[in-house]
């Protein structure tokens, strides 16, 4: 638990230095929101709010996980699925609409990648479990046959 803190603050550090030279950056850049024409009148103001900042967000954590918590530095899992969200976010950019990737692809892409997770780990981890453990109420559940509908979802 002290290592998560630790994670935590590291990156809430990391973004708090480094957002105020990304935001300039990605305005200068043209990375702006588009807004709907059919969307309300007080929105409209938002146009032009950098997208991507989350990219600072998502680097911050992976270089404070990296600090804390180097063994379990590369999850494919986490990773591809923070993949899936950049190209929605990519193509929100370069696409000037606030469209991105369509609903059903990205719940088909991450369908996909839980599915082929979900597999992979229980044919190749010598210790795979059904069990999840909440940590701070220091509970385990085994979930059994309901293990890959939660894993899905």
């Amino acid at each position: 638990m002290f290592l998560l803190i630790i994670s935590f603050m590291v990156a809430i550090a990391l973004v708090l230095v480094a957002m105020p030279k990304v935001i300039p950056y990605l305005h200068k850049l043209k990375f702006g929101q588009v807004e709907r024409e059919e969307g309300l009148a007080s929105h409209k103001k938002k146009g032009g709010t950098p997208t991507m900042g989350g990219v600072v967000f998502i680097i911050a954590t992976v270089i404070a996980a990296y600090i804390c918590h180097y063994q379990n530095f590369m999850n494919p899992y986490v990773n591809l699925l923070t993949f899936i969200g950049f190209i929605d976010d990519y193509l929100i950019v370069v696409q000037h609409s606030n469209k991105g990737l369509k609903p059903s692809y990205k719940y088909a892409m991450q369908s996909v990648v839980a599915v082929v997770f979900y597999f992979l780990a229980k044919a190749y981890l010598p210790n795979f479990s059904t069990e999840i453990i909440i940590p701070i109420a220091h509970i385990s559940v085994n979930l059994g046959w309901f293990y890959p509908v939660f894993v899905y979802f």
